[in-house]
């Protein structure tokens, strides 16, 4: 058995050894789409990783691979302060900000990076972005969709994908606290489509920049056809384990009926559907998710959109190429390689290409000096939200 070990170390190690020769060379060059127009000329010469290339962790060129990283790979450790803010319906968001030893060099001017996670997943699984947007001089802050990341279930309601209101709440509440500073943000996956509903909904947002990274473009089309087996697992498992947490919501729907979900579609109709109050679910769902990108005219945030072509979950396929070279506000930067909001490169492949282009793109954007002021931008839940309505733990 001891003989077995060895040997079966032994082929790993030359297996790993053999992966890294064939690959030490292996590099993706990204191709950025957008409109001619001045501010895709400013980022041109300004944005100093545009034409950095993906090198991929040498044992993981793989989009499932990749994919799966982000769900399952052990993260850089990180320490963060919870804070808990309430909302104007009484609901409860959890808010982890990031702290290092570095904190003594931040101020109230430093700029700010709202991080929005995929559906189930926090800040352990962004850490990589942290430390990177840290490098940067962000000051990083995870934002916990209601009832998700550990938070009390104050309503009889979670999160949704297509609602920007919460995330309105939150990132005004950040702005009045933070007057100095600039803002910007970063989501992932479905955490993509809830940002999109906000920029969308609320115009006049008070943020410098975004990026979605890996966002579904074609929901209705995606659907069709299922996810990957392993992938429709790994997240019906998450979020039933999730609902494990807020069994108070058993007088609202079938609890024991939702806790046996076997798949996305039966956790959405027997969760999220009465939770929602809706008859078409499935059919509301998926049009909210193509108006993000039918009418990105509305969005005036610079956002920035980050996909691989070989991105097991939101096909490639589907990427609305023509909108990102006729909007002046809205790029693309897509790559042969990633997968899944994965892009991870270095031998322990716990840090990100996307990771790296987004800090660079919304520090760019932080320095746009054509970027319009957010004196008079709007509706006045600045003035609204208050610390009287946070408390931390």
């Amino acid at each position: 058995m001891f003989c077995f070990l060895i040997l079966s170390l032994v082929l790993v190690v030359l297996l790993l050894l053999k992966l890294k020769y064939d690959n030490r060379d292996v590099e993706f060059k990204g191709v950025f789409y957008h409109k001619q127009c001045r501010l895709s000329q400013f980022l041109l010469h300004k944005w100093t990783t545009i034409d950095e290339p993906y090198r991929p962790t040498f044992w993981a060129t793989n989009g499932h691979i990749q994919t799966l990283l982000h769900l399952l790979w052990a993260k850089v450790p990180i320490r963060w302060r919870r804070e808990y803010l309430q909302l104007e319906d009484q609901g409860v968001v959890a808010l982890d900000w990031i702290s290092t030893d570095n904190d003594y060099m931040l101020n109230s001017g430093s700029p700010i990076l709202v991080i929005i996670p995929g559906l189930t997943c926090g800040a352990q699984e962004v850490s990589p972005l942290c430390r990177k947007a840290q490098e940067y001089g962000f000051r990083c802050v995870v934002f916990n969709r209601r009832g998700h990341g550990g938070s009390v279930l104050t309503t009889a309601c979670l999160q949704n994908s297509w609602e920007g209101k919460e995330l309105d709440e939150v990132i005004s509440y950040i702005h009045c606290v933070f007057s100095c500073a600039k803002i910007v943000a970063v989501a992932y996956s479905s955490g993509a489509s809830l940002l999109l509903s906000y920029l969308e909904e609320f115009r006049k947002s008070p943020l410098s920049g975004a990026v979605c990274i890996s966002p579904s473009y074609e929901m209705d089309k995606g659907m069709e056809n299922s996810l990957p087996p392993i992938y429709d697992y790994i997240m019906t498992k998450r979020l039933v384990c999730l609902l494990r947490q807020h069994l108070g919501l058993s007088s609202i729907i079938n609890l024991e009926s939702a806790l046996q979900s076997a798949n996305i579609r039966e956790f959405n109709e027997r969760v999220y559907e009465p939770l929602m109050g809706l008859n078409g679910f499935r059919c509301t769902y998926e049009n909210q998710l193509n108006n993000n990108f039918n009418n990105v005219s509305r969005i005036r945030v610079p956002t920035l959109c980050i996909s691989a072509l070989d991105d097991p979950i939101s096909s490639a396929e589907f990427i609305p190429y023509s909108l990102f070279k006729n909007s002046s506000n809205f790029f693309l930067m897509t790559c042969e390689r990633g997968g899944h909001c994965g892009f991870y490169h270095g031998n322990a492949g716990v840090s990100s290409w996307a990771d790296q282009m987004s800090c660079s793109f919304l520090d760019s954007m932080i320095h746009f000096n054509l970027r319009k002021t957010v004196e008079n931008s709007g509706p006045s839940l600045f003035a609204q939200v208050t610390r009287d309505r946070s408390y931390t733990q």
